[in-house]
Protein backbone atom coordinates (compact mmCIF):
# COMPACT_ATOMS: atom_id res chain seq x y z
CA UNK A 1 0.00 0.00 0.00
CA UNK A 2 1.52 3.30 -1.06
CA UNK A 3 -1.32 5.72 -0.31
CA UNK A 4 -3.13 6.27 2.94
CA UNK A 5 -6.65 5.00 3.53
CA UNK A 6 -9.12 7.02 5.60
CA UNK A 7 -12.06 5.39 7.35
CA UNK A 8 -14.77 7.57 8.87
CA UNK A 9 -17.78 6.94 11.04
CA UNK A 10 -19.60 10.09 12.11
CA UNK A 11 -16.99 12.53 13.43
CA UNK A 12 -14.48 9.75 14.18
CA UNK A 13 -11.69 8.89 11.73
CA UNK A 14 -8.96 6.31 11.38
CA UNK A 15 -6.16 6.79 8.86
CA UNK A 16 -4.00 3.83 7.79
CA UNK A 17 -0.74 4.71 6.06
CA UNK A 18 2.69 3.19 5.50
CA UNK A 19 5.15 3.74 8.35
CA UNK A 20 7.85 6.21 7.23
CA UNK A 21 10.52 3.90 8.70
CA UNK A 22 9.43 1.18 6.28
CA UNK A 23 8.40 -1.29 8.98
CA UNK A 24 4.66 -1.81 8.69
CA UNK A 25 1.79 0.64 8.95
CA UNK A 26 0.59 3.44 11.19
CA UNK A 27 -3.05 3.76 12.19
CA UNK A 28 -3.92 7.28 13.42
CA UNK A 29 -7.17 7.48 15.35
CA UNK A 30 -9.15 10.65 15.99
CA UNK A 31 -12.02 9.75 18.29
CA UNK A 32 -13.75 12.83 19.65
CA UNK A 33 -10.95 15.02 21.07
CA UNK A 34 -8.54 12.09 21.51
CA UNK A 35 -5.78 11.46 18.97
CA UNK A 36 -3.41 8.48 19.06
CA UNK A 37 -1.28 6.32 16.78
CA UNK A 38 -0.94 2.54 16.61
CA UNK A 39 1.85 0.75 14.74
CA UNK A 40 1.13 -2.61 13.09
CA UNK A 41 3.27 -4.78 10.82
CA UNK A 42 0.45 -6.52 8.91
CA UNK A 43 -1.85 -4.36 6.76
CA UNK A 44 -4.90 -6.59 7.28
CA UNK A 45 -4.55 -6.29 11.07
CA UNK A 46 -4.12 -2.51 10.82
CA UNK A 47 -7.34 -2.20 8.79
CA UNK A 48 -9.17 -4.54 11.17
CA UNK A 49 -8.09 -2.50 14.22
CA UNK A 50 -9.18 0.72 12.51
CA UNK A 51 -12.64 -0.66 11.69
CA UNK A 52 -13.14 -2.18 15.14
CA UNK A 53 -12.14 0.96 17.06
CA UNK A 54 -14.41 3.12 14.93
CA UNK A 55 -17.29 0.68 15.37
CA UNK A 56 -16.91 0.51 19.15
CA UNK A 57 -16.54 4.27 19.61
CA UNK A 58 -19.46 5.49 17.52
CA UNK A 59 -22.70 6.34 19.25
CA UNK A 60 -25.73 4.91 17.47
CA UNK A 61 -28.96 6.80 18.17
CA UNK A 62 -32.17 5.22 17.02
Amino acid sequence: MKAKKVLTCGENTATVQPDPTGDGYLVRFQIGKADWVLREVILAKAMLYAEEVLRRNTLVVG
